[in-house]
């Protein structure tokens, strides 16, 4: 088969591709050059960075398959990928771990308002008895969408002395009973947003029919509402509209 990988993957993985196919290893294209590549391929892998638009997958004319090393798919033209009936599959374990922890670690920065505190103090303001800071320990983490990463941090909530509740896109028992063992309870959204003070909202594009997605408006919510958008490039004003986020 004739593959184009359009983005830094493992040296590895490449190697053992080209024993038994053409392979073409091209990453950092831009579009144009995507559009001059991909004619006669069979296969494309990629990552984030790389967008796979409807003129993309229309002058992929061979394309049988797309592998996306990750799990956004906000780069991708879903609509045109169904029309044309390509295979796609989803690499998205080996980055969540990282994800994850960027995640938590931007929820402790913003506990302790880290960022506003380092521009301050660079410019000569000692600013620490000015800035309203809070513990994490004790407060109620909300994760809408316990998949790959919202799980662990879920999972890290709970190490850290949080209450720790979710929703998912599709609910069973089985997924309530294995994340209840982590100490992650599942709940409906209309039940998560009114009891969370840190909300991190990790649904992906095939799960925006997810009430966090809707014009629906939760009855109510604590003030002060942390907000952790995580999936890729999340439609980020489609969720501040739903839940109404004047005092996030």
């Amino acid at each position: 088969m004739r593959i184009l990988i359009a983005s830094a993957i493992d040296p590895d993985s490449i190697e053992r591709l080209s024993r038994d196919h053409a392979v073409t290893f091209a990453p950092g294209l831009s579009e144009d050059e995507l559009l001059a590549k991909i004619p006669d391929k069979d296969v494309l892998v990629f990552r984030s960075g790389v967008s796979i638009t409807r003129d993309v997958l229309r002058v992929a004319r061979n394309l049988r398959l797309i592998v996306r090393a990750g799990s956004g798919l906000d780069n991708i033209d879903l609509d045109e990928l169904r029309r044309r009936n390509i295979v796609m599959v989803r690499i998205p374990r080996p980055s969540a771990q990282a994800v994850a922890e960027l995640t938590f670690t931007l929820m402790l920065g913003l506990a302790r308002n880290l960022l506003i505190a380092d521009s301050e103090w660079r410019q000569g303001h000692w600013v620490k008895n000015d800035l309203q800071n809070y513990l994490i320990h004790g407060k109620t983490l909300g994760v809408v969408g316990v998949g790959n990463i919202g799980q662990r941090v879920g999972e890290m909530g709970v190490a850290w002395g949080m209450r720790v509740i979710g929703c998912v896109h599709h609910w069973s028992r089985e997924t309530s009973d294995r994340l209840g063992k982590l100490g992650i309870e599942l709940r409906s959204f209309d039940e998560v947003v009114p009891e969370v003070a840190v909300w991190v909202v990790g649904c992906q594009e095939q799960q925006r029919r997810m009430p966090v997605q809707s014009q629906r408006q939760p009855k109510q919510r604590q003030p002060g509402l942390r907000l952790m958008p995580i999936s890729s490039r999340l439609k980020f004003q489609m969720t501040v509209r739903s839940i109404q986020t004047r005092s996030i």
